[in-house]
């Protein structure tokens, strides 16, 4: 169910911010960062909490670099975090669901039998080569994939976030 305005009726500044073309390519980044760890695809929730996390300016600064930082550790180091996060994830609950009907609909992702989403190889995108924002925070979506896949365990990670599927 997508409560979401149509298109033509959204501002063009909040249509630019949650673009599902631009979400679901970050999707698509997640799925491989965490397919790479846990040698599986990523489980459809998961996608409800890791953009949060990716999308949120005031996250970016302490959000982990590398795939070695330990996710419950990191989470313990940076409270703030968890502070408004459901609510947060909750906001751009329908904007995920859009994107992931766009990228699944433009074979940018792939919806499983299982439940799961795949990535799809991806075409360069020219705004992603010359802009270093996209770009950085496509390699973010890669990361967080990654420490995700560590924990490889959907309820462990939505009660690490105080969230609940």
């Amino acid at each position: 169910m997508n409560n979401l305005p149509a298109w033509n009726k959204r501002p063009t500044e909040v249509a630019n911010l949650l673009n599902p073309a631009y979400f679901s390519m970050l999707i698509n980044k997640v799925c491989e960062g965490y397919n790479s760890e846990a040698k599986d695809d990523l489980p459809y929730a998961l996608a409800f909490i890791t953009l949060p996390l990716i999308l949120y300016p005031d996250y970016l600064e302490v959000l982990p670099k590398t795939s070695r930082t330990r996710l419950h550790i990191w989470a313990q180091q940076n409270p703030e975090i968890l502070y408004d996060f459901a609510k947060r994830a909750r906001a751009l609950a329908p904007h995920i669901r859009e994107a992931i009907s766009f990228g699944a609909l433009h074979e940018v992702i792939q919806l499983t039998e299982t439940g799961k989403i795949l990535s799809q190889p991806l075409k360069r995108a020219k705004s992603l080569v010359d802009s270093d924002s996209p770009r950085a925070t496509a390699k973010q979506a890669y990361v967080i994939g990654k420490i995700f896949g560590q924990v490889n365990d959907v309820p462990t990670l939505f009660a690490i976030f105080g969230a609940c599927p």
